[in-house]
């Protein structure tokens, strides 16, 4: 008995001994077969939503939750601007059109509905003449027509008795002499007719048909050569927009027109020389009025005159802004309000066509998409940036001094550090310092959620990367 006790003995002396020496020699071993606490760190789970610390795979129906937007990396330049407010009015004495009635009479008929589209000489309204001084002048102007007829007839006669001299000389010369006096009065006649307002055909049809006119037509103005350069002047403008709005531009430029603002009248109205009868407005192009401190006159005399671009961004019922970014500054005041201790300047606006509308005889009813009262923001230029990447404001997440952007690589997204060069409205700038390589795809929103994402799984945002899990002692449960 004694002495299997003592081999008992010796066999666990010789195993104890053994074990020291392999905790001596081979410590990491050791350590590598220990059995962790309970307290020790959760084990790694497979949730198939993260490749590495800095990385996470989204799946199709992540992005779909996120609404996931991407864009490939592109370099370009970018100008540091100055937010300053600004209102569309209308170009002074170019926007807007009164039309007065250049002689007496009743209004018979209107040819125009508010908010119609009229072409330059489109009728407007009709009258029946009741004043003197058109009525004297046409009966003169049929008077002095006769008497030249008459005296045309008798030139001829004499002229050929003076050939076979059987009448003196003197008679012709006396008929050629009145024969240049009522040509004189000719030509006065027709352009006191022309300063009452009648169009040379009108003018023809008195003389021809010898009859007086008795009714009158009021038409659409030509357009003045003055808004024909500033059309002109749009156009370029508009070749720096988008495609879709310069066409819509196009539409106004190309054939420019009137739309009725007002009719002062009705049928049946008597109306004198220089009464108003209504108002036009010419929108085709108007200014967009910028209100500036004087802190800011530098800024805007230097962007005026390098004729930098101007960005306006124009509120709309809609989550998008318009934005038009190729605008110049024309010209600014030379007096500071001494209330608002502000200046106004000026940005001409390419107009652009919103709808057209066609009523019952056809007639088109426009309506512009920009209008007069409406608000803006100009983004005024100080600074240029050259070869920058620009991104929405949404497409980086800053924690601290650091700013993080996600990039796509295959099914994956990774986290990516950045140097935000500017802060924009809407935007960030990066600097193209190799964080990041033009082509390269980049989430354009979001970035905020998917860094939460990255830093649940890596184990960065609390609770060791298992926040919304319960384990248990009893059966190890997850809940997900």
């Amino acid at each position: 008995m004694k002495t299997v006790i003592g081999w008992i003995v010796a066999i666990v002396l010789a195993a104890v001994t053994g074990l020291v020496v392999l905790s001596t020699l081979k410590p990491d071993l050791w350590k590598s077969v220990a059995v962790p606490e309970s307290t020790s760190k959760p084990h790694a789970h497979d949730h198939g939503e993260h490749a590495s610390a800095d990385s996470i795979v989204l799946s199709a129906q992540a992005r779909l939750n996120l609404g996931l937007k991407v864009a490939p990396i592109k370099l370009q330049s970018y100008w540091q601007s100055i937010p300053i407010p600004g209102t569309i009015v209308e170009r002074p004495g170019h926007s807007h059109r009164k039309i007065s009635s250049p002689m007496t009479g009743i209004i018979s008929d209107l040819f125009v509905h508010p908010n119609q589209l009229i072409k330059p000489g489109e009728p407007i309204a009709q009258l029946e003449l009741k004043g003197d001084a058109l009525a004297t002048t046409q009966g003169e102007l049929l008077r002095i027509v006769r008497e030249l007829e008459l005296n045309d007839k008798e030139l001829k006669r004499i002229t050929s008795l003076v050939d076979m001299g059987s009448v003196p000389e003197r008679n012709k010369l006396t008929l050629e002499y009145e024969h240049g006096r009522l040509q004189a009065q000719l030509e006065s006649k027709l352009q006191q007719l022309e300063v009452l307002g009648l169009s040379a055909s009108q003018i023809d049809t008195i003389r021809t048909t010898g009859k007086l006119l008795r009714t009158f037509t009021i038409h659409a103005p030509p357009i003045s050569s003055e808004e024909r350069a500033h059309m002109a002047e749009a156009a370029e403008l508009m070749k720096g927009e988008s495609k879709d709005d310069a066409e819509q531009a196009a539409v106004g430029l190309k054939d420019p027109g009137f739309t009725v603002e007002s009719i002062d009248v009705f049928p049946g109205k008597q109306v004198a020389a220089g009464d108003e009868i209504g108002s036009l407005a010419f929108h085709v192009v108007l200014y967009v009025e910028g209100q500036a401190f004087e802190r800011e006159g530098e800024a805007v005399a230097q962007a005026m005159r390098e004729r930098w671009p101007v960005a306006a961004r124009f509120e709309t019922g809609s989550n998008e802004q318009i934005i038009r970014e190729q605008l110049v500054i024309l010209f600014m005041d030379n007096i500071v309000d001494q209330q608002t201790r502000t200046f106004k300047f000026y940005l001409p606006l390419p107009n652009e066509v919103l709808l057209d509308s066609y009523g019952p005889q056809k007639e088109i009813y426009r309506s512009w998409r920009f209008k007069p009262g409406q608000k803006a923001e100009l983004q005024v230029p100080v600074a240029k940036l050259s070869d920058v990447i620009v991104l929405p404001a949404e497409a980086v997440v800053r924690e601290g001094p650091q700013a993080f952007a996600f990039v796509e690589n295959g099914d994956k997204f990774e986290r990516r550090g950045v140097h935000v060069q500017h802060i924009g409205r809407g935007e960030v700038v990066l600097a193209n310092d190799g964080s990041v390589f033009p082509g390269e795809i980049v989430a354009t929103n979001n970035a905020y959620q998917i860094n939460l994402a990255v830093k649940k799984v890596s184990g960065e945002g609390g609770g060791g990367g298992h926040e919304g899990h319960d384990h248990g002692h009893a059966g190890h449960s997850h809940e997900h």
